[in-house]
C-alpha cells in the first residue's frame, strides 16, 4: 500500500508540475493539502513516547538497539575527521553524533564551532580538570563511550595528563574501538566492574539502559573521585517513562529505547548508590517526542562519593 501510495503521489506530483497553471486556485490548494495529508501519514516522528516501556522490544522487530553493524561502520567513516577537527587551536564545539546524519556530513571535515556542542565539551572539560587536579595519571572509566571518541577529547584538554582510558558499550562499537584505539580497554560486558575510576562518565548513554536504576549504582560503585551523569533527557513533574528514536535520519534499520528520566528518581538512585550532587549543568540537546505526557530538557549531573561513604 505505502509503494502504491508514492507511486500515485509521484504521478500526481508530475501531472501538477505541467497543469497548476491550468488549475483554478480553490482545487490547487485542496490538492496540496491532500498531498500534504498523505505524507503526514507516511512520515512517523523521530522521537516517540512508548507506554509500554521496554516490553517494546519484544513485541517490535524494528527495535534492534545499538549493537548493529552500519552504527560502527559509520563511526568509522568518521572516526579520522573527528580526530582531524580536535587538532590545533581551534573551538571544541564537535560533536561526533550529528554528523552520522548523512544530510550534516560533507565527507570532508566536520563543523567545530556548535554551541550545543561546546556546551557540552566544557561541562565535561570542567569535571576532567577537576579530577586531574595535581595528578600525572588519570583513570576514566566511559559507559556507551563508542569508539573511544572521548579519549582524543581528553587529550586535547589535558595534554600532560596520562590517561588510562576504559569504555563500556556493545560489541560491535568494542570491535572497533579495539581496532582504531588500541591503547584503550573496551569491555562488552561487566568485567569493568570491581574496580575503582577516578572519572566515571555516562554521555548520553545512562537512558539507553533498561535498568537505569542498577546501571547508576555499578557507576557509583565504580567512582574513586567523581562521576558525570551527562547529557541524559530529564523531566520534572511526571514519573520516569520511555520514548523510542527511529534512527531513519542516519540511515540505520534500526529504532532505539530509552528513558525519560524523572530528576527527583535519579538523584534519589544517586543518594541510595553512595553519592551526593556536587554540580547541575545545563545541556543544549533536544528531543522532542511525539505523544510524550511531557517533554525532556537536558541536564548533566556531577557527583561525588559521599563524604561518609568515602570516610569509611
Amino acid at each position: 500500500m505505502d509503494h502504491a501510495i508514492r507511486g500515485a503521489l509521484g504521478e500526481l506530483g508530475s501531472v501538477v508540475s505541467v497543469t497548476r497553471r491550468l488549475l483554478p486556485p480553490l482545487l490547487w490548494d485542496a490538492l496540496r493539502r491532500l498531498r500534504a495529508s498523505v505524507r503526514g501519514v507516511r512520515q512517523r516522528p523521530e522521537w516517540e513516547y512508548v507506554p509500554e516501556g521496554w516490553a517494546r522490544a519484544q513485541i517490535d522487530p524494528n527495535v534492534k538497539g545499538w549493537n548493529v553493524a552500519a552504527v560502527s561502520e559509520r563511526h568509522r567513516l568518521l572516526w579520522p575527521l573527528w580526530t582531524r577537527a580536535l587538532e590545533g587551536t581551534g573551538t571544541l564545539g564537535v560533536d561526533f553524533w550529528r554528523p552520522l546524519r548523512m544530510r550534516d556530513y560533507d565527507g570532508r571535515s566536520i563543523p567545530t564551532d556548535l554551541p550545543w556542542a561546546h556546551n557540552a565539551a566544557m561541562a565535561f572539560a570542567y569535571v576532567l580538570a577537576l579530577t586531574a587536579r595535581n595528578k600525572e595519571r588519570l583513570s576514566i572509566l566511559d559507559l556507551g563511550g563508542g569508539v573511544g571518541q572521548f579519549s582524543p577529547l581528553t587529550r586535547a584538554l589535558l595534554p600532560d595528563v596520562e590517561i588510562d582510558y576504559h569504555v563500556v558499550d556493545t560489541p560491535v562499537m568494542c570491535s572497533l574501538g579495539r581496532e582504531l584505539n588500541p591503547v584503550l580497554h573496551f569491555y562488552e560486558d561487566e568485567s569493568w566492574q570491581g574496580r575503582k575510576y577516578d572519572f566515571v562518565l555516562a554521555s548520553g548513554a545512562l537512558q539507553c539502559t533498561e535498568q537505569w536504576q542498577r546501571t547508576l549504582e555499578a557507576l557509583a560503585k565504580a567512582t574513586a573521585e567523581h562521576l558525570l551523569i551527562t547529557r541524559i533527557p530529564i523531566v520534572f513533574g511526571h514519573p520516569s517513562f520511555v520514548v523510542l528514536q527511529r534512527a531513519e535520519d542516519y540511515g540505520f534499520e534500526t529504532e532505539f529505547l530509552g528513558w525519560f528520566v524523572n530528576r527527583e528518581e535519579l538523584l534519589d538512585c544517586a543518594t541510595g548508590a553512595g553519592v551526593e550532587l556536587l554540580r547541575e549543568f545545563v545541556m543544549l540537546d533536544e528531543t522532542p517526542a511525539h505523544g510524550a505526557p511531557e517533554q525532556a530538557t537536558y541536564r548533566g549531573f556531577l557527583f561525588r562519593p559521599a563524604r561518609a561513604t568515602a570516610s569509611k
